[in-house]
């Protein structure tokens, strides 16, 4: 297999219209595929589950790869046991890249975003390292990790 790039990370959530309205609102992405139902045999192939039925919408900052949004309406997903911690099994999260982690930590402090804790001291790594970087939860408890890093050398 040759792969060819990441396109999109995935997240199921249990309310896809206030999902979609956090990750523009809050975050700033743009929508890049509205909400659509999907079902029938082809997607039960795909998930795995009979009579499947899925709400699935996609946002993105413009750079190629989005977050797509997945709320599975036949057969309704669970919470239990619940994933709190980023360090739990199957926790997962995904990165975005910002000018200012402790710009956005105030920010989205001040709209109530809940972190894991506050952003530590700014260090000056070496690129692709992070200088600082921030955990946060969406309103389902997927884990975000905001991350400030120096540009890549040129060349």
């Amino acid at each position: 297999m040759a792969v060819q790039m990441v396109c999109h990370v995935g997240f199921v959530v249990n309310d896809l219209e206030r999902s979609l309205e956090w990750f523009t609102k809050v975050l700033g992405f743009q929508v890049e595929r509205q909400i659509r139902e999907l079902s029938g045999e082809s997607m039960s192939a795909v998930t795995g589950f009979e009579n499947s039925r899925l709400k699935m919408a996609r946002v993105s900052t413009g750079n190629g790869c989005s977050i797509e949004l997945d709320q599975y309406v036949s057969p309704a997903g669970s919470d239990d046991p619940p994933t709190r911690h980023q360090n739990d099994v199957r926790a997962s999260h995904v990165g975005i890249q910002v000018d200012d982690v402790h710009a956005e930590y105030q920010r989205l402090s001040e709209l109530g975003v809940k972190f894991a804790g506050p952003p530590p001291v700014k260090l000056d790594n070496e690129y692709p390292w992070a200088n600082c970087a921030v955990f946060l939860q969406d309103p389902d408890g997927n884990w975000i990790e905001l991350l400030e890093r120096n540009r890549p050398p040129a060349g």
